[in-house]
């Protein structure tokens, strides 16, 4: 069966919308309702965006007319303001129902190929997630005390101005900002780049009856590459864990761990563990075997070879600058960990809503979501240990921190 697709109007340069499903065709005024909607924009509040699947797919699908056209219009530039170029009435009838005929066969033949399946039951939840999202209260006196004495990172901690009661105006994250999908805000309180000893600018809407905390997945990068072996790791301490189990100190294991996601050099982390030589080659080969990280490597590798992009968990394709192996293993565990968390989040804040309707999410702090929780229900969140999400049989555990 095909999907049902529907033209904005503002594509085909029309008064209506176009709706094609099953070979049957219709011009309408309103979207249909779970209808795939291609827009010319990606539409962070539609869960049937098309234009976002086909950006998610790194599939690029022309939507302007012939240049001919399109360079004409541009000498009347401003005569229209913000209004849509009227396609259908400045060209030729036989030239649009073409031009038309092309954006209709071209959206349907790149639906076959674009990540649907990734889209609606992996990107959709993250959609829930922002939707969720309430404005955070603000420490008015604390933040007019760090703006006065200009301290720290001063644009974010101006992003938290709170209006005439006492709350930041609302966070927009962008999903398409890095490479592996992890966040950055394009508008509203910079909370990801606001220093840990000014999150106290951060406020309980609750008052004196509230406070915020931070709902963290602990180690999630690398927990995801400890769960791609098929090990499991239910202890928040993972390094803890690993530390007891190889029989090595916590630090040491930490530092190995982290050297082996993000590439650092051999030599410089000998020095940093105090190790060298066999001694050191040794401990990474034990830490590799751990993990198995040269079977994850071999299948990465191989499906980058014959797709040119590397694919995560959930089959989100992820563009890669520089193929080095640490590249390719920590763009995996990276995009993957920001699918898991979506998923998390997503069921962490409808369990909110059963169980501590007065605590709400406020933001998302990469793998952590900040949670305005009222006392009275402080039980109930802290009942939230671990979620199991959506292509792993492990569970992941939650810890939860107070945000200042």
């Amino acid at each position: 069966m095909v999907p049902r697709l529907c033209i904005d109007q503002r594509v085909l340069g029309t008064d209506r919308h176009f709706v094609a499903v099953d070979g049957t065709y219709e011009w309408v005024t309103e979207v249909p309702p779970d209808t795939w909607w291609l827009s010319g924009h990606c539409k962070d509040s539609s869960d049937w965006c098309l234009d976002t699947a086909f950006r998610l797919g790194n599939i690029a699908l022309p939507t302007e007319p012939p240049p001919r056209f399109t360079q004409a219009m541009s000498l009347m530039s401003g005569s229209l303001g913000n209004q849509p170029v009227p396609w259908a009435k400045v060209m030729p009838g036989v030239e649009h129902r073409a031009f038309a005929k092309n954006i209709i066969s071209g959206s349907l033949a790149a639906m076959e190929k674009a990540p649907l399946d990734y889209y609606k039951t992996v990107w959709v939840p993250g959609n829930y997630v922002f939707r969720s999202l309430k404005p955070m209260a603000v420490n008015g006196g604390r933040w007019r005390e760090l703006v006065a004495a200009g301290e720290g990172n001063v644009p974010a901690v101006k992003s938290f101005q709170p209006d005439d009661d006492g709350f930041a105006s609302a966070i927009c994250y962008n999903r398409f900002g890095t490479l592996t999908g992890r966040l950055i805000v394009d508008a509203g309180p910079q909370i990801l780049t606001l220093k840990r000893e000014h999150r106290d600018v951060i406020a309980s809407r609750h008052g004196d009856q509230g406070k915020v905390f931070a709902l963290d997945f602990a180690a999630l990068e690398v927990r995801i590459l400890l769960y791609e072996y098929g090990r499991k790791c239910e202890e928040t301490d993972l390094y803890g864990m690993m530390a007891r189990e190889l029989q090595r100190d916590r630090k040491v294991v930490k530092g190995a761990v982290i050297s082996m996601l993000y590439g650092m050099n051999d030599y410089v982390l000998g020095k940093h563990l105090g190790m060298e030589g066999k001694e050191l080659k040794t401990f990474l080969k034990q830490v590799k075997a751990y993990f198995r990280t040269n079977e994850l490597l071999k299948r990465i590798k191989a499906q980058f070879i014959a797709t040119g992009h590397l694919e995560n968990r959930y089959g989100r394709h992820v563009k890669v600058d520089e193929p080095l192996d640490h590249v390719l293993i920590n763009y995996y565990a990276q995009s993957t960990g920001v699918d898991v968390t979506m998923l998390g989040f997503s069921q962490v804040i409808t369990r909110l809503e059963q169980t501590a309707p007065r605590s709400v999410p406020v933001a998302t702090l990469h793998d952590a979501l900040l949670i305005d929780v009222h006392l009275d229900e402080l039980p109930a969140v802290q009942q939230i240990t671990d979620v199991r999400v959506k292509g792993y049989v492990q569970h992941f555990p939650l810890r939860l921190e107070p945000v200042c």
